[in-house]
């Protein structure tokens, strides 16, 4: 078990402990449980929630316009050169990078810290009707746009069939 998977389950096992309901501890005992429990409830909810959790970065925006898709990618304070951008046959468009921390930042001074770091990977499912060779890419200001028109659809035409 790596070492993030025994944190979650220790912090589970704490935060289980300490809502426990039905137990009765003496007052002072009961004040440091509750001390425990926020401390707990803040961490699960804020850093480590961000840096372990992090499943929606980077952020995205998706337009279906009448004749294109067009996929916007906020990837700000990232060089291009640190992005890959991939698309399987099943139309997966994976996007992954490493968006690194500046050297000279000190790590302890923060009081927040909500801007990912580190190496990302997210892939989405696009829709069937793609004409993958059209797909266009524009990167500008930490914003990536991907402009992927759409197969022309096969219009069914009716035709009169004469009886003879």
């Amino acid at each position: 078990m790596n070492k993030l998977n025994k944190t979650v389950l220790a912090l589970s096992l704490v935060t289980t402990l300490v809502n426990a309901q039905t137990i009765m501890f003496h007052p002072d005992i009961n004040d440091e449980f509750n001390k425990m429990q926020n401390f707990i409830t803040g961490v699960v909810n804020s850093d480590f929630k961000n840096q372990y959790f992090q499943k929606n970065y980077p952020q995205m925006n998706i337009q279906d316009k009448d004749n294109s898709y067009i996929i916007t990618f906020n990837l700000a304070g990232m060089e291009k050169k640190d992005i890959k951008l991939s698309l399987e046959d099943n139309n997966m468009l994976t996007i992954e990078g490493e968006k690194r921390e500046e050297n000279n930042t000190n790590t302890h001074s923060f009081i927040k810290k909500e801007i990912h770091m580190g190496k990302f990977k997210r892939s989405i499912l696009l829709p069937d009707d793609i004409n993958i060779q059209t797909l266009k890419t524009e990167y500008n200001n930490g914003i990536l746009k991907i402009n992927i028109k759409k197969r022309a659809s096969q219009k069914s035409s009716s035709k009169v069939i004469p009886i003879n």
